[in-house]
This record gives structure tokens, sequence and C-alpha cells, in this order.
């Protein structure tokens, strides 16, 4: 066999070092991120399964999302409601075509115009809003910061949610209910993330809240674990 010629082995050295460039100035602008991709890329794709809904009554229909935090989740992220019910409502406008989600912005004028909102029942809140039904979301936890720390990130969302029906009291109304619905980010960090911004986080336990969320509505596949 011929051995490779100088030149040859020049382009394959070229091809090497523009990778290794390459590589060096993704690490050098993203750091672990870069690292979590290319791991992401390499690992073997798992087994999915098939996940039905839990609930599929929602097509055609209207929904108000609504979100209770209590005194003290308010004080600390005054606009976590606001945040929240966006994220849910924007993972339900791409994934369900047919259900019509009321604007986030009204709805939380409404709570802050009617300081005792929460004592209504959910078939008079869907009266308020116009809709068929109230996706009721109470947030049990909501927090960017790590346990036990002044300066490491990390977002912990933990909800309890409830579908309720226009037009039927409640507890009858309510048609569908995930007692604990939780997300951690990052989940494979115990320690937190150092400089990572506690906007970047709180988005990222969100988005990942509301994903959980809006599955529940619709088909799905998921890995096998």
């Amino acid at each position: 066999m011929k051995a490779p010629g100088r030149s040859m082995i020049a382009v394959r050295g070229g091809r090497l070092t523009a990778a290794a460039l390459a590589l060096a100035a993704c690490l050098g602008v993203s750091g672990c991120g870069a690292l979590r991709y290319a791991g992401y890329l390499a690992a073997p794709e798992l087994p999915r399964k098939n996940v039905p809904a839990e609930f599929t009554g929602l097509d055609g229909h209207r929904v108000a999302i609504v979100i209770f935090a209590d005194p003290r989740v308010q004080y600390e992220y005054p606009q976590a409601r606001l945040t929240v019910a966006s994220v849910i409502r924007a993972e339900m406008n791409a994934r369900l075509k047919n259900v019509s989600v009321t604007d986030v912005a009204k709805v939380c004028q409404y709570q802050n115009d009617h300081v005792n909102w929460e004592t209504l029942e959910k078939s008079e809140l869907a009266k308020q809003f116009g809709v068929d039904y109230i996706l009721y979301v109470t947030l049990v936890e909501y927090t960017t910061r790590e346990v036990g720390s002044i300066d490491l990130y990390r977002g912990r969302i933990t909800a309890e949610c409830g579908l309720y029906q226009a037009g039927v009291s409640d507890p009858e109304g309510r048609v569908w209910h995930c007692d604990r619905l939780a997300v951690l980010y990052p989940e494979t960090a115990p320690a937190g993330v150092p400089g990572e911004s506690d906007r970047a986080v709180r988005e990222e336990a969100e988005r990942l809240l509301a994903d959980a969320l809006v599955k529940k509505f619709y088909d799905h596949k998921e890995a096998v674990k």
C-alpha cells in the first residue's frame, strides 16, 4: 500500500487542527455548556415510549391560566405569576393547536385588582374570564437559589395543578389534577451553578415546568429510563 503523501498528511492535519480550534473556541465561549452539548451528541439515543394524554377534553375550548403564589414567593419574585403563566401559555399555543388561551396579563391584572380573588370558586373565575376551563396552578415551591448558598443558582419549582370546568361548582368541577409537579434546573449539579444569572435559571426552570404540565394534555413520547 502506498504511504500517504505529505500533502495528504497536511490536509488531514489541517482538518484536525481546525476541529481542535473550533472545539477550543466553543469551550472558550460556552464553557460547561459546550461540554454538555458535546456529551449529548455523543450519547446513545435512549428508547422511547408512547405516553397518552391524561386529559383530552381541551380541544376546541377556551382556557384561562390562573397562578396562585403565596406572599413569600410574591415578595421575592413579584413577576412569578406573570412569567410562569406566560411560559405555560406559549407552550399550550405551540402544542395544542385548537385551544384558545386567555391573555395572561388580563388574568394577572384581575388578580391585582381583586385582592380576595382566590376565595372565588373556579367556576366564578371562568365566568369572569369568559372561558370553558380554568387551569389553576399553585406554586408550592419557587426559588432560584441553591439551598444554603447565597451565590449559587438552582431553579426549583413545585406546583399543584388542577383543571376546572366552567359552570360546575367545586370540587365536582375539577376534571383533572396533578398533586405534585416538580422540576429542577440544573438537575445534575448538586452544588448549583456559579456564574449563571438568576434570570437564566428561572427562565429554564419555568420552561421545564410548562413542558411537563402541557404534556398532560397531548399524546407524546418519553425516553424509557
